[in-house]
């Protein structure tokens, strides 16, 4: 999931396609909100660059999901059930597109009715309509929404619910959240939600990642019996580390490279 958010563009990577793509429009408006087709020209060639770019994404996120979920069950010999999730990765593009669509909407209409360039683009004083941060965000939920959607559908249609459950399991580094560390190792059998006590998160009980915003916790197949193995005390404990670390530090300190174990 890092990599696909990567792809995106952040602060460390700001060569992301997205953030790219903003940058070019915002070059293209700049001097020019007094031409409300200069304007209109750049907003339409952001829709369309952005439009075009997180149909790939939506798709490698799922290809991603279901290439996981085969790699469980070839593990435990069980055969994979075919499924069909393009109505799903429809829903969130159109989910994610409708975030910069408002902003068009709201820069279009400033642009029309004599707003200033601050306001549209940003200024020292302002981060303007035309910020890029909504459109990453949403796209960070529908990414690991339909990796996970992957997973879930065709473990789900394959392994027998009564001899295996889910785990969480999440990336240890600098950057995982109280949420995820708190509920890292947990396993639920493969009807029942993950209990989540840690923040941020977007509910109590939630039967699958993401957790909440940029969320890079995955899932993990596994029998019955080894729901409370070795290796997930292990998990467990590297978790528990982390979370006194910070709690003695009061801060985060860098973690890499990032795993299921990763200790300070």
């Amino acid at each position: 999931m890092g990599v696909l958010f990567d792809r995106m563009g952040n602060a460390d990577n700001p060569r992301g396609f997205i953030l790219a793509a903003y940058r070019t429009a915002r070059n293209a408006i700049r001097g020019r909100t007094d031409s409300a087709r200069a304007v209109d020209d750049a907003l339409m060639t952001l829709r369309n660059a952005v439009e075009a770019y997180i149909a790939n994404l939506l798709q490698s996120a799922t290809a991603l999901g279901v290439e996981q979920a085969e790699g469980a069950l070839r593990a435990y010999g069980v055969g994979r059930a075919r499924v069909n999730l393009n109505s799903q990765i429809q829903a969130a593009e159109a989910a994610w597109l409708a975030a910069l669509d408002a902003q068009l909407s709201a820069a279009r209409a400033l642009a029309f009715t004599g707003g200033d360039e601050g306001e549209i683009i940003g200024d020292d004083l302002r981060a303007g309509i035309l910020t890029p941060g909504p459109v990453l965000q949403s796209g960070s939920k529908w990414l690991a929404s339909l990796m996970l959607l992957g997973w879930a559908e065709t473990v789900g249609r394959s392994a027998d619910k009564d001899e295996f459950h889910k785990q969480a399991i999440a990336a240890i580094d600098h950057r995982t959240t109280d949420c995820c560390l708190r509920v890292h190792g947990q396993t639920q059998p493969m009807g029942k939600p993950f209990h989540l006590t840690g923040e941020p998160r977007y509910a109590d009980y939630i039967d699958d990642p993401p957790f909440h915003w940029y969320c890079r916790t995955a899932e993990a197949l596994v029998p019955k019996e080894f729901a409370d193995d070795a290796l997930t005390r292990d998990m467990r404990g590297a978790a528990s580390a982390e979370i006194g670390a910070r709690r003695e530090s009061g801060r985060r300190v860098t973690v890499h490279p990032a795993n299921a174990f990763s200790r300070r």
